[in-house]
């Protein structure tokens, strides 16, 4: 990244296809090993962007593109935690996924910057998210970050069992 300016900005609708392309590359490269080939080629931009054009705006998440320099590099989806057993001042990173020609770069870190930032702003004393048990490589960046593992799982079927952590960061006191 080396000085190139960085910047978090709101996806809006029209910007689905950036925003889905982010998300179906990231996704290809950082699962290739993980998930089967054949789930893997039916995840598009195309299709992804439908999706996201249906979802910006609703809900209580925000969407946001990350950018280094004039090219948009990142995303993340945040809001309110859905997990029963936190309470709600804790927000969720729904989604966050960069470039694969942006990893290492630090881009990402100030993207999880932001994101914590934004928690913070609007409230929130901590933030939870889902990784993949398998994606080594996600579970590392998130624990750098100041996430732990906090003891919860759950899984899913794409042809075999997949397991998901569940991950904590304090980050405020509680007024």
């Amino acid at each position: 990244m080396s000085g190139a300016h960085f910047k978090a900005v709101r996806a809006l609708p029209e910007e689905a296809e950036t925003f889905a392309s982010i998300h179906a590359a990231s996704w290809k490269a950082a699962y290739r090993d993980i998930f089967p080939p054949a789930y893997l080629a039916g995840f598009t931009p195309q299709k992804r962007a439908e999706v996201f054009r249906r979802h910006f705006g609703q809900g209580q998440e925000e969407s946001y593109l990350f950018y280094t320099g004039e090219k948009a590099e990142g995303i993340a989806i945040l809001g309110p935690s859905w997990e029963l057993d936190y309470p709600e001042e804790v927000g969720e990173i729904c989604a966050f996924y960069f470039l694969p020609e942006a990893w290492g770069t630090g881009a990402a870190q100030k993207g999880l910057d932001f994101s914590l930032a934004y928690f913070v702003e609007k409230g929130y004393a901590g933030a939870v998210l889902w990784v993949l048990e398998e994606n080594r490589r996600a579970r590392r960046f998130y624990e750098k970050g100041g996430f732990s593992f906090d003891g919860t799982r759950r899984e899913f079927r794409l042809e075999r069992p997949y397991a998901e952590m569940r991950y904590f960061q304090k980050i405020a006191e509680n007024e």
